[in-house]
């Protein structure tokens, strides 16, 4: 199977999809959608009529580019920066292959609707959008490296949290749940990453954000955090969405409890009581007796939830015709 994939080259799970893919034996061709360089970034900033033009430009040109290959399948990771115009472009070039779009973001983030009508199959993170839509649900995933870890390091009173500062409202949550762990005895441990641009913002608000890194974390050290820890903190930057984060599934498959401002995961049938607690505008009561309450099913391993079955969901394929 020859696959194009295009997509947002984000914190490294796209090349883990595409590993899944070739795994699945597909020859996948990929194409950044929209590059996540740190110039990139201050020209969408500082010029952006500027740079959707010459991003524009660039989608066109890739378009054409393909027009010497056969692909049986074109997956989008996302499509919202595409126009409308350029896709049914490559539709023309690609009129054998099956057009698949994931969409990893809610429709109140970042509006598709125009681009859906071109694809095939339309799959997003976002049960509600689903609904309304008529499109596919597909949560999101657990990569391989998250899987099989070691569940027996952790206390039972320990949370950590990993997160992308991109506002002052995950500092603040997460600032917040810290003092409600050192009222209550639960061992906190925090990775929280700022780009430069929003280190400043911070400081032109007249904040000092404490205790960030302007670094990703190192894998082998966030795995080695989820293992010694019972607990994750987690914090839905959008609330006009119903979709889970990726941590939701590591820590899901992971064996872990999950602390989650996101309600919807109770219409989930592993978004049980023992396994997710859900807290509102940062009252964190009754956070230290769930974590006193032990997991049902401490070794259940939610494979359906793991970036194997993802793959093999957008490649259209079978758990058994992946085993053949």
């Amino acid at each position: 199977m020859k696959v194009l994939f295009v997509g947002l080259d984000y914190y490294g799970y796209t090349t883990k999809i595409i590993r899944e893919f070739e795994a699945l034996g597909a020859s996948v061709d990929f194409v950044d959608i929209q590059p996540g360089s740190v110039w990139m970034k201050a020209w969408r900033t500082l010029a952006p009529e500027s740079c959707r033009r010459a991003t524009a430009a660039r989608h066109a040109q890739m378009i054409e580019d393909t027009a010497g290959t056969r692909y049986d399948r074109v997956v989008f990771l996302q499509a919202h920066q595409i126009a409308p115009e350029t896709l049914a472009r490559l539709r023309e070039l690609q009129p054998q292959a099956h057009f698949v779009l994931y969409n990893w973001d809610a429709l109140t983030t970042h509006d598709y609707l125009a681009q859906a009508p071109l694809f095939d199959e339309v799959y997003t993170f976002d049960p509600a959008d689903a609904r309304a839509h008529g499109f596919h649900y597909l949560p999101l995933f657990c990569p391989r490296e998250m899987q099989g870890l070691a569940r027996d390091r952790a206390p039972a009173r320990s949370v950590y949290t990993v997160g992308n500062i991109v506002n002052p409202r995950r500092y603040d949550a997460i600032k917040a749940f810290e003092a409600y762990c050192q009222q209550h005895g639960i061992a906190f441990e925090a990775f929280m990453k700022m780009s430069p641009v929003v280190y400043l913002r911070f400081l032109r608000m007249g904040r000092i954000p404490r205790g960030v890194s302007l670094r990703s974390i190192k894998p082998e050290d966030f795995r080695a955090m989820v293992e010694r820890n019972a607990a994750t903190f987690d914090f839905a930057n959008h609330q006009a969405q119903s979709g889970h984060t990726m941590r939701t599934f590591e820590n899901l498959c992971g064996g872990k409890k999950v602390i989650t401002n996101n309600g919807s995961v109770r219409s989930e049938a592993f978004g049980t009581e023992d396994r997710f607690f859900i807290y509102k505008d940062l009252d964190f009561t009754g956070v230290a007796e769930f974590l006193d309450t032990p997991l049902a099913d401490p070794e259940a391993e939610f494979e359906e939830y793991r970036i194997q079955a993802f793959a093999r969901t957008l490649l259209g394929m079978t758990a058994a015709e992946a085993a053949a």
